[in-house]
């Protein structure tokens, strides 16, 4: 009980979190991006800034969504995860990690890779698009981890994202005088930005 009670509340409270700032930081930094959110979320709501949000908006904040996962692609909010190997898995270099050997998995490094994300430093959303989603490998884009061990919580984390953010952009516009150059990425548990990011909410 106790185990799955530090679950809840680690990866279900900071990484959302987290996955929200980080989102807000990318749009802060590329207004034309951002405006796209806007165009999307005023084409759904209108001028009403305040009603309730439907599962069908949800579902209609496609272009959101794929500015949270390109966010999620560039600093995910568990950079990297321990597994058991249940079998012997044959590395590329010709080594082997053996059947019960524990196997870090460099989630960050994954979404990094410009086999399946070219320019992978900079923040596109269209890398999200459904044909470009198709075309990639099942594995290559893992920030809830994959397979039978992945996040039970992904779809829930999902919505609660774009339900925060969108309640967030039908009312400001976001901004920084921050650069990504300033930002230092330290690997924990999860993955912390330093310093803190500093957000300007300007009402729309």
């Amino acid at each position: 009980m106790i185990g799955h009670i530090f679950t809840i509340y680690g990866a279900g409270f900071e990484t959302t979190a987290s996955g929200m700032n980080y989102t807000l930081f990318l749009l802060a930094l590329n207004p034309s991006v951002q405006e796209k959110v806007h165009f999307e979320l005023d084409s759904i709501f209108g001028s009403d800034t305040n009603r309730d949000i439907t599962l069908k908006d949800l579902s209609d904040m496609k272009y959101l969504e794929m500015c949270v996962n390109e966010a999620l692609r560039i600093y995910p909010p568990v950079p990297s995860i321990v597994r058991h190997a249940q079998e012997d898995i044959p590395l590329g270099n010709g080594q082997i990690a053996p059947k019960g050997a524990q196997v870090m998995i460099l989630i960050r490094e994954i979404l990094r890779d410009p086999a399946h994300f070219p320019d992978p430093e900079v923040f596109n959303p269209d890398k999200f698009l459904p044909d470009e989603c198709a075309a990639r490998h099942l594995f290559a884009y893992i920030p809830f981890s994959s397979g039978p061990r992945n996040c039970l919580g992904m779809k829930y984390a999902l919505k609660q994202m774009k339900t925060c953010l969108a309640h967030i952009f039908r009312q400001f516009r976001v901004s920084t005088v921050q650069k990504r150059e300033d930002i230092s990425l330290l690997y924990g548990m999860v993955l912390e930005l330093k310093p803190n990011l500093e957000l300007i909410l300007t009402p729309k």
